[in-house]
């Protein structure tokens, strides 16, 4: 079995917020230049099988997000049923 660094579970947390700010300030970055108007909402569950609530131009989009590692054993994500339903 290979050797796991354990940096890529140290602080996961912290790491998975900060992913989610870039992601975020990529999209606020984006609506910002088109002058258009985002609206965020945050989860503070994952009851529901999305993290966040993303509106623009008259569209609302459930997100879920996910991450891993290049060689990781999730290297593909499922996502719930649910979101894509909405």
């Amino acid at each position: 079995m290979a050797k796991i660094d354990q940096r890529l579970f140290l602080n996961a947390s912290l790491r998975e917020e900060y992913l989610e700010y870039v992601f975020l300030g990529s999209l606020c970055q984006t609506a910002w230049k088109r002058d258009e108007e985002l609206e965020i909402l945050r989860c503070q569950t994952d009851a529901q099988g999305y993290d966040l609530i993303l509106e623009a131009c008259g569209f609302q989009r459930h997100v879920q997000l996910k991450s891993s590692y290049i060689g990781s054993r999730t290297a593909s994500q499922n996502t719930q049923r649910q979101t894509a339903k909405v």
